[in-house]
């Protein structure tokens, strides 16, 4: 189950090491208060998700919810590894074009990379992972990799050609195969 909530908060993360890494290429920098907004942002949007999916739970108990789950994930999984086919690498949440992404930035930021939660959270609670662990897996790991992002461009140059499809697909392939070792088990 461990294994299981790390993978899932890993995948739900990633897509702040692409956020990261795209920023600092383009010369915005995500100020420190703004990633901490952001992993609170995440925790908040994936407990009030598991919550929602523990009810779901308490509603259809037994293998039901565990089929839902997991059917979400699967879905989950193929619409990333489709998204990457069409992802822009914009930078949009720049609002004030000010090369800095600070409060409403962040917050708005915060919800983008949270959506994906939404879903991962209902599907997640129905599976029986503790909400409040992955909700502070996920925060904390969408603040890390921020950070992350940001260290690797600006040490290591060839990182660059890591990019938001690659981020995508590999969420996408372990969202599958999460799904597939709970509807075998």
């Amino acid at each position: 189950m461990l294994i299981s909530m790390i993978l899932l908060a890993f995948t739900l993360s990633i897509d702040a090491l692409g956020i990261g890494i795209a920023y600092t290429i383009r010369g915005v920098y995500i100020t420190n208060s703004a990633k901490l907004i952001i992993g609170i942002v995440s925790i908040v949007v994936m407990r009030l998700s598991a919550l929602l999916g523990a009810y779901l739970h308490y509603l259809f108990p037994g293998r039901a919810t565990t089929y839902f789950g997991a059917a979400i994930l699967i879905v989950m999984g193929i619409i990333f590894i489709a998204k990457s086919f069409h992802i822009s690498e914009e930078v949009p949440y720049d609002l004030d074009h000010s090369s800095s992404i600070e409060g409403k930035e962040a917050i708005l930021l915060g919800i983008a990379l949270s959506a994906d939660s939404i879903s991962a959270g209902i599907a997640i609670a129905s599976l029986g992972v503790s909400g409040w662990a992955i909700s502070l897996m996920v925060g904390t790991l969408q603040y890390l990799f921020l950070v992350l992002g940001n260290v690797l461009v600006t040490r290591v140059k060839h990182v660059k050609k890591l990019n938001a499809k690659f981020c995508s697909i590999f969420s996408g392939i372990i969202f599958i195969g999460i799904a597939i070792v709970r509807l075998l088990s």
